[in-house]
This record gives C-alpha cells, sequence and structure tokens, in this order.
C-alpha cells in the first residue's frame, strides 16, 4: 500500500463525479498508515488557500511501508489545482503529525447593514425587512488542528494522487462552516461521522472499479481491486480500538527508522557504496608504480610532495620536479615553464623559445606522455595523446616569460591572441603554482629550487597585473 494508486483512477470520469463532499476517503498523509478523511471541496469549487496535510495513521499493517515525506509537504506534490481537495481527517498524533490544536480563528466584527429595500439581495441573499445583513465569512488558515472532545482531527489541502480508496459511504457535511469560520460543531459532527464509519468496517467498502469509477484498463482495476481488498481487511483490525495505539505505533515507527539508518551506514562504509571503486584501485596501481607510495600503500616522499601541488595536474608537475627540468632553468624559464600546467585555454600562435626552454616543455611533454601510457596500462580509460594536451598548454609560455624578464605589459600582449584579462588571470595563478613548488622544494630540502621559485615570483609579481584595481595606475 506504500505506492500510490495509477494517476489514471483519479482522473477517471467516476473518480471526479465521486470526489464530491461527503465522500469518505482514505488517504496517505505523512510517514503512517492510509487516514480516513470525509471531502470537503475541491480546488475548482473554491480559492481557498493551499495548506499541508498532516495525518494520523490508523491502519497497523502499514508500518511495512518505508515511510514516506512529513504531512508538512504533503501538498507540495501535485501543482494540478483540479486535482486539489480540501478535507477534514482524523489526527490521533501519531510521529510526524504531532501538532498541537490551533486556536479557533476569532469571529468577524458584526457588520450589521440596513435592508436596502424589500425582497432585494443582500450581502448574504434574499433578506426581509428589518433584518441584519450576514456577517463577513473568514477563511481558516490551513492546515488546522482541532479537537472535537478527545479525538484530534485536521482539516487540510491534499493532492487527488495522495488518495488510496473512494468509499461508498458518503456523509453529511457542512464545508462552508468549518472551512471558512471552523465551527466547532460541524467539525465535531464530520468527525462523529468518521467515527462511526471506523467503528462499522462495513461502511469501507470502496466504489466498483468498472460500474462506479468507470475504469476499463484491466490492470489498472485489479491493482485497484487488490488495494481495496487489503484496505478493507485492515480496517476491521481489533487493534485500532487500542487507546494506546498512537504511543505503540510510535515506538515501532522510530525502531523502523533506526533499522533503516543502521543498514544506510552500513552499505555506506561498504565497497558496494564505491562507484568508482575499480578507478580507485587503477589509480593506486599508477601512484605504487611511479613510488608515490610502497606495497603497503605508505605515502612516500613522492606522495608528500605531489599533496603540495593543487593548481595543475599533481602527477604530471611532481614527475616534472623530481626529473630535475626545473633545475637547469632561470627562474624566468622556470615560471615560463609552469605557465604550460596553468593556462588551459586555444590559441593559434606558436610561441618563439629560446632552445634551453624548448627542450624543458619537450620533456614535460614526455613525461605526460609516459604517466598517460601507464594509467592506460593499469586499466583506466585515457589516451596518452588527448590526455598530455589536456594538461599541458604551451601558448603563453613565452609570454610570461617575458613579462617575467620585464617587458612591458603592452609589448607582450602583441605576442599573443590570447584576451589581456586571460594573460592577467594566468600570471596571478602561477604566483600559486610557484609558491606551491616552492613548498615542495622545502620539503624536499631543495634549497636550490626554493629560492629560485621565490625569484621567480618576485619577478611576475609587478606592475598592472598586481594591482589592487585595473582602473588604478600610477600618476
Amino acid at each position: 500500500l506504500g505506492v500510490l494508486p495509477p494517476v489514471q483512477v483519479i482522473n477517471s470520469r467516476g473518480a471526479k463525479e465521486a470526489l464530491t463532499p461527503g465522500r469518505v476517503v482514505f488517504v496517505k498523509l505523512g510517514t503512517g498508515p492510509p487516514e480516513p478523511a470525509i471531502i470537503l471541496r475541491s480546488a475548482a469549487q473554491s480559492s481557498a488557500p493551499s495548506a499541508a496535510a498532516p495525518a494520523r495513521p490508523r491502519l497497523v499493517l502499514s508500518l511495512n511501508n518505508t515511510p514516506s515525506s512529513s504531512v508538512n509537504n504533503a501538498n507540495s506534490e501535485s501543482n494540478d489545482p483540479s486535482r486539489q481537495l480540501y478535507i477534514i481527517a482524523l489526527n490521533r498524533g501519531f510521529p510526524s503529525t504531532n501538532t498541537k490544536p490551533d486556536a479557533a480563528p476569532a469571529p468577524a466584527p458584526s457588520t450589521s447593514q440596513p435592508d436596502p429595500a424589500p425582497g432585494r439581495i443582500g450581502l448574504g441573499g434574499r433578506i426581509g425587512k428589518g433584518q441584519e445583513a450576514p456577517k463577513q465569512s473568514q477563511t481558516v488558515k490551513l492546515p488546522y488542528h482541532g479537537l472535537a472532545g478527545e479525538v484530534a482531527y485536521i482539516v487540510m489541502q491534499v493532492s487527488g494522487d495522495m488518495v488510496l480508496q473512494i468509499c461508498k459511504s458518503k456523509v453529511k457535511v457542512e464545508p462552508e462552516q468549518i472551512l471558512e469560520s471552523m465551527n466547532p460543531v460541524a467539525a465535531t459532527r464530520a468527525v462523529q461521522s468518521l467515527q462511526d464509519i471506523l467503528d462499522n468496517s462495513n461502511e469501507v467498502e470502496s466504489l466498483d472499479p468498472v460500474k462506479d469509477l468507470k475504469l476499463n484498463e484491466i490492470d489498472i482495476v485489479e491493482s485497484y481491486l487488490q488495494r481495496s481488498s487489503c484496505m478493507e481487511a485492515m480496517a476491521a483490525f481489533k487493534c485500532h480500538a487500542c487507546p494506546k495505539l498512537a504511543d505503540q505505533y510510535g515506538l515501532v515507527y522510530q525502531h523502523r527508522r533506526i533499522k533503516e539508518r543502521i543498514q544506510q551506514l552500513k552499505y555506506e562504509v561498504s565497497d558496494a557504496a564505491l562507484q568508482q571503486l575499480p578507478e580507485y584501485h587503477q589509480r593506486m596501481q599508477v601512484l605504487e608504480q611511479l613510488g608515490y607510495i610502497d606495497e603497503e600503500k605508505v605515502v612516500q616522499m613522492k606522495g608528500r610532495v605531489m599533496c603540495e601541488l593543487n593548481s595543475c595536474d599533481e602527477l604530471v608537475a611532481s614527475e616534472m620536479i623530481f626529473a630535475g627540468v626545473l633545475a637547469d632553468l632561470e627562474p624566468e624559464a622556470a615560471v615560463a615553464l609552469l605557465s604550460a600546467f596553468v593556462f588551459q585555454e586555444k590559441t593559434e600562435n606558436e610561441p618563439m623559445l629560446g632552445a634551453d626552454l624548448a627542450a624543458a616543455c619537450q620533456r614535460i611533454k614526455d613525461l605526460a606522455l609516459l604517466a598517460g601510457a601507464l594509467q592506460k596500462e593499469c586499466g583506466m580509460d585515457i589516451d596518452p595523446q588527448e590526455y598530455t594536451r589536456d594538461i599541458l598548454k604551451f601558448g603563453l609560455v613565452e609570454v610570461v616569460y617575458e613579462w617575467a624578464k620585464g617587458t612591458p605589459f603592452a609589448d607582450i600582449c602583441m605576442l599573443t591572441d590570447v584576451p589581456e584579462g586571460s594573460i592577467v588571470r594566468t600570471i596571478v595563478r602561477l604566483d600559486e603554482a610557484c609558491r606551491e613548488v616552492k613548498d615542495a622544494a622545502r620539503l624536499m630540502g631543495d634549497s636550490a629550487l626554493f629560492l629560485k621559485m621565490q625569484t621567480a615570483s618576485e619577478r611576475i609579481k609587478r606592475d598592472i597585473v598586481f594591482s589592487a584595481s585595473l582602473y588604478v595606475s600610477k600618476a
């Protein structure tokens, strides 16, 4: 019974004709079993405000269901106004619906009006001479929680697709008195009618799906009959007369929620929850073969250095550092080489590089190809050539080199077709990359590399690129 009936049932011509004021239905609200309720009005008949829908669980066999969303969000499942219903339902304070009764709305002030003329239409209809016009109606704020004696009830708006069963029973109800002024007498009569129906299981018989609801699809009819049979059988259970049913259900409900939470946590810590588990083992194999971890999965020095690099591809950058590519370069060339990791845009211009810098670019390209090939051998879906093109972009190597040498910004912009904003952004990010490599050098104990990256950072941090604002310049 946890699955709502097909939409075809609610949208059938017979169901639309049956869901009229006074019809007894069972609805699924909150985390509890189906609730007995009386239709007060459909949204198509009134523009009363929408409201949430708490519910009182009544049928204990529904404990086998997975708890649904809270009652306060019950009316959010359908935004179709033609399928919204205003109902009054019993509410005995089950787990998700333990809400204190609301205060009754204050009566509207008396607005006596003289008879406009004998036989004329007044504010509330045809009125006679000397009579006062009726009081202005007041709309009740929904959901409304109330008490009829010792029986809790609730008035709210629900979507039509939350109706589980449409009963043959139909009772006399006063929708206007309940929805507009929350008349306690009218509400008590409706609640008493529901109580009488609960005491007599014969009155919860469902409408015939073929004769009454005009359903003609075999699958839907069979499903509806099976559901209705279960609902009628459950309504006859004697346990519903127990005065401690709400407390007992609450304990069982909490116990079930705890068991479900335990199962969820067990799944989350299991290998089955790791959707990327195969790729995880493949990457661990790559790290082990390159010496970043040992056979016991203990992080080695290369792994610790790799953890310091976050602004570029960690694997290839670490291989570059340990291969000594930066050791043979001047600070200006070293920071220019790092721009290949930071710059990620496309450019048609080929940089004009010196022999040392061009050789260094080729070395890191070879290291990237080797890293990509190793990852492919370990089972990862990687093309070494494409991997190299994705992580290394040499479009601004010459630009950064000239900038570090002291060339004015206007001149370096003439060396490439890359927009000025991208150049500034790349150089700013390069400063972060220099700090990371400097930290890696400190961790390795390489003082020469540390001083080189410190100098490189100082060379690029100048002029308009690192101004507080591009709109601020020296006089």
